[in-house]
């Protein structure tokens, strides 16, 4: 494979435009390029706050790196070399998004949040460089009526480092947000998730439809930080391997190459494994697991019993509640 060189501009963005850019629905997410969920930042309040603080006292330094849409279609429509690229870009375009954002996704759900007045601005003695000596004794949103004007005006005003990325392929955008966290603490399934395709879609896509079946046993952190995902990914993994494995080299095969699960699990060919998943995801959510692994092993007794002794489970409640 060719390592080519990767186009791309420096801009600033008021905070203003970026959330206009936002209420507009200019910005594609992309959740191969996320490393938590899309709504909900994997920061706590205490990180999200001191963001807030940063970019209003010029320490957010870092960019936010995003896709110009419609350079890429032009860049990939006229070269003719790739023509998945073409189409993904174009699929975008046409839907009328601008924008796809690549990293920084906990910085902009944080300015969303701010914007939306779910965080509290700490209390304090705080300087701008016009106006000194703002003290700040309650804490309040930044849409409340006591809170400071010069704040509120210097958050909304501030700009934001962007970088614009102009001829990046569908394949980089994995290659490169990788890179670009190459130094932070990921964890495996975030890195797995990055790589596009129809089983890391499907694995989304059932952690979000049944999200509220994972409450009982599952933490809040575990469902955006995409531990969830990586638990219904070892269940995959278990079904899919002749030798039931779903050690971490597994799980990165799977994702790695998935054509042969997607093509024997996923599609409508066999619906069984599909329908029979998502039933035992929603019927496992009436109770409380305090192992995780004795789920496992209750998705590896329907599993088996299909596949071993060609025995289906015609009630998965019921069977879920006698387990």
């Amino acid at each position: 494979m060719v390592t080519r060189e990767i186009k791309a501009r420096d801009i600033k963005k008021k905070v203003q435009e970026i959330l206009f850019e936002r209420e507009m629905e200019h910005i594609y997410l992309d959740e191969s390029f996320q490393v938590g969920t899309l709504d909900r930042s994997r920061w706590g309040l205490k990180e999200q706050v001191a963001y807030w603080v940063s970019v209003i006292f010029g320490k957010a330094r870092t960019a936010i790196h995003w896709i110009d849409i419609k350079a890429c279609y032009e860049y990939w429509e006229e070269l003719g070399t790739d023509n998945e690229s073409r189409d993904y870009f174009k699929g975008l375009l046409d839907k009328k998004y601008e924008y796809i954002s690549l990293d920084g996704n906990n910085r902009t759900i944080t300015l969303f949040d701010v914007d939306a007045g779910k965080l509290k601005f700490p209390k304090g003695l705080f300087s701008l460089e016009k106006v000194p000596n703002i003290r700040i004794s309650q804490k309040l949103n930044i849409h409340d009526k006591d809170f400071s004007k010069h704040l509120r005006n210097k958050f909304y005003d501030t700009d934001i480092p962007m970088v614009i990325y102009t001829n990046i392929s569908l394949s980089e955008c994995g290659d490169l947000v990788r890179n670009i966290n190459a130094g932070m603490p990921w964890n495996p399934h975030q890195m797995r998730q990055s790589r596009p395709s129809k089983l890391a879609e499907f694995i989304r896509e059932v952690r979000k439809e049944y999200e509220q079946s994972f409450k009982k046993t599952f933490s809040e952190k575990e469902l955006i930080v995409l531990t969830v995902d990586e638990f219904l990914a070892k269940l995959l993994s278990y079904t899919a391997h002749d030798k039931h494995d779903f050690s971490k080299n597994a799980l990165n095969i799977l994702y790695e190459e998935p054509a042969g699960v997607i093509s024997t699990f996923l599609t409508k060919r066999d619906p069984w494994f599909k329908t029979n998943f998502k039933s035992f995801v929603k019927a496992q959510g009436k109770y409380h697991f305090t192992s995780k692994n004795s789920l496992l092993d209750l998705w590896a007794i329907i599993s088996d019993y299909k596949f071993e002794n060609t025995t289906k489970v015609q009630d998965m409640q019921k069977f879920v509640d006698v387990y």
